[in-house]
């Protein structure tokens, strides 16, 4: 997500004061602050619309559920009274609570997705939700072996998150996202990133 909005803000010459930090923290200052006026690789919900604006999807992104290779996991019951690090509000999250709602599971959020693999490496938990791509570049970099046991198949939809009253901004931004997505430079950020 940096590379593609370091791009973006470097073809439009506009500086970027970056912050980084934890999720809802970044995303408080945002909604309520005024020094963040947009947010890159935020997913598009329902919830989020409602506060913000968003531009055209950057990539979909797969959130996954994900055990130790050589666990003896393989489904989402096999889960059933254990404990998962998640990601906040993803899909999968979502979708367990939804569709295995007899499957006792306590889903904790960590601080960063190296933390979540660490634990699932240390036995602290016994499965992660994240995105795909960042768990498979994360468990390759720190060599834990994973394997997904429910994914999401269609992938949520990810863009750079807009203040409503920055329409021309927004519009901008989307003319350079359409030309990085026409000239292959998003598809080759995205093979980057997952080999």
């Amino acid at each position: 997500d940096a590379d593609i909005i370091e791009i973006i803000l470097k073809e439009l010459e506009i500086e970027a004061v970056y912050f980084q930090g934890d999720f809802d923290d970044v995303l408080a200052q945002y909604k309520f602050g005024n020094s963040l006026n947009l947010l890159t690789g935020v997913e598009i919900t329902e919830n989020r619309k409602l506060f913000t604006d968003f531009t055209q999807p950057i990539y979909y992104r797969h959130s996954t559920l994900f055990v130790l290779d050589d666990s003896s996991f393989g489904s989402v019951e096999d889960l059933n009274n254990l404990i998962i690090a998640g990601d906040r509000d993803s899909f999968i999250e979502n979708l367990i609570k939804r569709d295995y709602s007899s499957i006792k599971l306590r889903i904790i959020h960590t601080d960063t997705k190296k933390d979540s693999i660490l634990m699932l490496q240390e036995g602290t938990v016994q499965a992660i939700i994240m995105p795909e791509i960042v768990a498979l570049s994360l468990s390759k970099k720190l060599n834990v072996k994973i394997r997904p046991i429910l994914e999401d198949i269609n992938g949520v939809p990810v863009a750079i998150a807009v203040k409503k009253d920055y329409a021309q901004l927004k519009d901008i931004l989307n003319e350079e996202i359409s030309i990085l997505k026409s000239n292959g430079t998003i598809d080759r950020l995205i093979k980057k990133w997952t080999e």
